[in-house]
């Protein structure tokens, strides 16, 4: 390679010399480069050469006392890739040529590929990180030399990242009986974090029914009991960083049904309230007579309620009237199937008045009567019979019960009457609703 006054050039491994202006270069790397001027003078044990050295993104080298620099990461050189360096030595570009016009002491500056910026003077290398990346993460040594000496120099560069889920998972899921689910949960961020899991406030520990793995939570055999909210928790212990995320974990199930009645007596305010279960919450819908009740009046309205897993339609009847007795059923359907249940709603109420009441003896100061039971109605039976009856001459008032028995005639007897006296009488029956109509008679005695 030739060289004239004033100008050289070194390739290679730069072990190219001339005169007492030679110029050595360890491990220089591919392409070319030019120098001219002074730069390269040798000054015996003087020389220093420094290396800081990070994935091959850049080298730069100068300075008085002829510096050489590397930055090193990971074990990896620093070359190349669109590098452009700039200060005392001119301008350095990406083949790893470096031009300059005379060195001089002072600084040089290089910034090249992916935001690294080097600062470097006499017996020093600075190297500056620009627009921080997670690959920047890692070990960074610089090492330098002198003729007789070599030192280095490790830092550890961690790059944080916050804590993220990738993908993106749903945060329901929904499972038959027995079969198994993984709830995904994969936890990105830098540092790496610690992730757990917990259900109902309990840590989860692998076994059993669950097995924790890299991307989630694995639940086998899952039954109705382990349905809920579960919930992934990620914890960086280098920064105290901490996130979670609840996920529901849906069981399903098919629906059931219940009807129940709040008052069935006649003339008062009742209803009658279905209640469907099951997972997903089941619709509801009413039935008389197999007739779908969807209209509402002034005295019958539909109310409904739903929770989770449950839901209820009410019938109100403001007031319960004989008419609406009939056949009611309620239905309850959900994807996972279809249930329902019949209810004879028979309006309670009071009994009619005695069958038949006939005198059996009559004496002077006593009356005895024989009372049948109403005829049948489908109204709940009696349960007592009261008689009041009153003296036609001073209109003295007096009252008596008996209880009654299942369909036979009940006696009952008048006693402390005044003879040769006209009384009116009146017979009741009673239920558990109430009194109903009475017959009325009127007895002297003799």
């Amino acid at each position: 390679m030739g060289t004239s006054e004033g100008e050289m050039e070194a390739s290679g491994a730069m072990g190219t010399s001339r005169g007492d202006e030679s110029i050595r270069g360890d491990g220089y790397i591919e392409g070319e480069m030019k120098a001219s001027g002074a730069m390269g003078t040798s000054r015996g044990d003087e020389s220093i050469r420094g290396r800081w050295v990070h994935r091959g993104e850049m080298e730069a080298s100068g300075g008085d006392g002829y510096i050489e620099g590397r930055w090193k990461h990971q074990g990896r050189w620093v070359h190349g890739g669109g590098m452009e360096a700039s200060g005392a030595m001119g301008t350095s570009r990406g083949d790893g040529s470096i031009r300059g016009d005379g060195y001089i002491e002072g600084e040089m500056e290089a910034s090249g590929a992916m935001g690294k910026h080097v600062r470097e003077s006499t017996g020093s290398l600075e190297l500056v990180i620009r627009e921080v990346r997670k690959e920047d993460t890692g070990r960074w040594t610089c090492s330098g030399a002198t003729a007789n000496t070599e030192v280095s120099k490790a830092v550890t560069l961690i790059v944080m990242e916050d804590l993220r889920l990738s993908p993106t998972p749903p945060l329901k899921y929904s499972v038959r009986p027995y079969h198994s689910v993984v709830l995904q949960c994969d936890v990105r961020g830098s540092p790496s974090p610690i992730v757990g899991w917990s259900w109902a406030g309990r840590p989860i520990v692998s076994g059993g029914n669950y097995l924790q793995e890299s991307s989630g939570l694995r639940v086998l055999n899952v039954t109705s009991a382990q349905g809920g909210v579960y919930t992934c928790q990620a914890h960086v212990p280098e920064t105290g960083r901490f996130r979670s995320w609840d996920i529901q974990l849906e069981v399903l199930a098919p629906p059931t049904v219940t009807i129940e009645i709040s008052n069935l007596r006649a003339g008062s305010f009742s209803a009658l309230i279905c209640t469907g279960s099951g997972t997903p919450t089941p619709r509801l819908s009413w039935f008389k007579d197999q007739t779908p009740i969807v209209q509402e009046d002034d005295r019958i309205k539909l109310e409904w309620l739903e929770e989770a897993g449950k839901s209820s339609m009410s019938i109100i009847f403001i007031p319960l009237e004989g008419e609406d007795e009939g056949n009611y059923t309620c239905v309850a359907q959900s994807e996972e199937g279809r249930a329902q249940k019949s209810f004879l709603l028979q309006p309670l109420r009071p009994p009619a008045a005695p069958g038949n009441v006939r005198v059996v003896r009559v004496s002077p100061d006593s009356v005895t009567l024989a009372i049948s039971p109403p005829e049948e109605d489908n109204r709940p039976p009696v349960l007592e019979y009261h008689v009041a009856y009153i003296s036609m001459q001073n209109f003295e008032q007096t009252r008596r019960s008996v209880e009654a028995k299942h369909d036979e005639d009940v006696l009952v007897e008048l006693v402390d009457l005044t003879s040769q006296t006209t009384y009116r009488v009146r017979i009741y029956a009673k239920n558990i609703v109430d009194f109903g109509s009475f017959k009325e008679l009127y007895i002297s005695t003799s």
